[in-house]
């Protein structure tokens, strides 16, 4: 229900641009609403579902990609049925599809770069938390960024310091009864 009524504002604040951009006749209205209407529809569905196979990924870099892909797929499902409704040729069409395709290639290769730091990152942390579980108190993550990301890496590192205090102290204790 929430994915439908997302898809049902999606379509009518596309419409709403629509209409104040375009000035658009009554049957460039419904053909715009069909076509907002399919692209709010799939998104939903792509939100309804990539949820329950996210977690089945192995990446987050597989993950990024994948989200990047439907999105931009959504898109090229908008651009394609437009084309059809305004008449392109043949031709155009397929210029047009040829153009979407290389914009939905290049745009899944950056999102394989862009999720290469973060990934990275994840890393660091998750070897710096091994590395503290197998007792080097001294492990850090090396992570310095603003985002959720940067957030662990800074409680793991807290942590860390906090533990090896407390080592220390327990160890100062220990020394001091002998």
């Amino acid at each position: 229900m929430r994915f439908a009524l997302t898809a049902a504002v999606l379509t009518a604040a596309g419409l709403g641009v629509f209409e104040v951009t375009m000035s658009p006749t009554a049957a460039e209205r419904v053909g715009a609403g069909i076509v907002f209407g399919l692209m709010a529809a799939a998104m939903a569905l792509a939100a309804a579902v990539l949820p329950h196979l996210v977690p089945r990924l192995r990446s987050l870099r597989m993950t990024v990609v994948a989200l990047s892909a439907v999105s931009l797929l959504v898109v090229a499902l908008g651009v394609v049925i437009a084309g059809r409704q305004m008449f392109i040729s043949v031709h155009d069409l397929t210029l047009l599809g040829v153009l979407v395709g290389f914009g939905v290639v290049a745009a899944m290769l950056f999102s394989v770069a862009v999720s290469g730091p973060l990934t990275d990152d994840l890393g660091r942390i998750s070897a710096t938390a091994t590395a503290i579980a197998g007792g080097d108190l001294t492990a850090r993550t090396g992570v310095s960024r603003v985002d959720e990301v940067g957030e662990v890496a800074e409680a793991v590192d807290t942590m860390a310091d906090i533990l090896q205090v407390a080592a220390s102290v327990r160890a100062r204790e220990e020394e001091a009864r002998h």
